[in-house]
C-alpha cells in the first residue's frame, strides 16, 4: 500500500512551498510493474507525462528494456537532444519549417529522432524542408485507431489514416518524396485505453462502453 496523505504530509514538513515530492519506492514499483506488462517490448518515456528530466532519467536508467523518449513537440525533441537524449519520437506532427530544420540540424549530428505524420501535407512540408538542409528525415505513421460503427465514431478524431489503403497511399507518397523515409508506426486506441467504464455514477453507460472497448480492441 502506498504511504498514507499524512505520511506525506509529514515529510514535507518545514520545507518552503511550493514544492514538488517524488517518492522513489512508489516509482520503483511502478517501474518494475510496467517493464512487467510490457514482455519482450520495449518501453518509451512519454515526456508529456513525465516532465521533471531528472525523473525521464532516472526511469530511463531503471531498465535496459526503456529506451528513448516520446516528446511533445518538435523544439522540445532538440532540447533535449542538446542536452545528451537520443532515440527520440516527435509525439505530434510539426508544420513550422524552423523547428523541422531545428530538428534536421540534430540529425546531421548523428541524432535518431523521428517525425510524426498523418497527411500528405505534413509528408510534403518535411521532404521541402529536408531537402533545403540536406538530410533525411525518418518519419512514423499516426494511425487512427477509433472504431466507426453506424451512427457512432467510438474514439478521438486524431489522424485522416484511419484503413488500409489511406495508409497505403501516405506510404507510397513518402517513398517518392526526397528527405523522407516512413520506417515506423504509432496508433492510440484511445477508445479502450482513456475511457473510464466503472465510474460511479454511469449506470447504464458502463456495460455500453465495456462493451464498445471489448468490440473495439478486437478490431484494432
Amino acid at each position: 500500500m502506498p504511504p498514507s496523505y499524512s505520511a506525506y504530509k509529514t515529510a514535507v514538513q518545514g520545507q518552503p512551498l511550493p514544492l514538488a515530492y517524488l517518492d522513489l519506492d512508489q516509482l520503483d514499483q511502478n517501474i518494475a510493474a510496467i517493464v512487467e506488462r510490457a514482455g519482450d517490448k520495449k518501453v518509451r518515456i512519454a515526456s508529456k507525462s513525465v516532465r521533471c528530466r531528472w525523473a525521464q532519467e532516472y526511469i530511463h536508467e531503471a531498465h535496459p528494456q526503456i529506451q528513448g523518449l516520446m516528446c511533445f513537440t518538435a523544439r522540445e525533441a532538440v532540447w533535449l537532444s542538446e542536452m545528451g537524449w537520443d532515440d527520440l519520437l516527435v509525439a505530434y506532427p510539426c508544420w513550422n519549417p524552423e523547428d523541422i530544420a531545428a530538428v534536421g540540424a540534430e540529425i546531421k549530428k548523428g541524432k535518431a529522432i523521428r517525425l510524426m505524420v498523418d497527411s500528405e501535407a505534413h509528408v510534403r512540408q518535411i521532404s521541402q524542408v529536408a531537402q533545403s538542409v540536406g538530410v533525411e528525415f525518418p518519419l512514423c505513421l499516426d494511425l487512427d485507431l477509433s472504431v466507426r460503427l453506424p451512427g457512432l465514431h467510438f474514439g478521438v478524431f486524431r489522424s485522416s489514416v484511419w484503413d488500409a489503403q489511406s495508409a497505403v497511399t501516405l506510404y507510397q507518397l513518402t517513398d517518392s518524396l526526397a528527405g523522407v523515409r516512413l520506417d515506423s508506426l504509432m496508433g492510440y486506441e484511445a477508445q479502450v485505453a482513456g475511457v473510464g467504464d466503472r465510474v460511479p455514477g454511469m449506470g447504464i453507460k458502463a456495460p455500453v462502453v465495456r462493451l464498445l472497448k471489448r468490440r473495439s480492441a478486437r478490431i484494432v
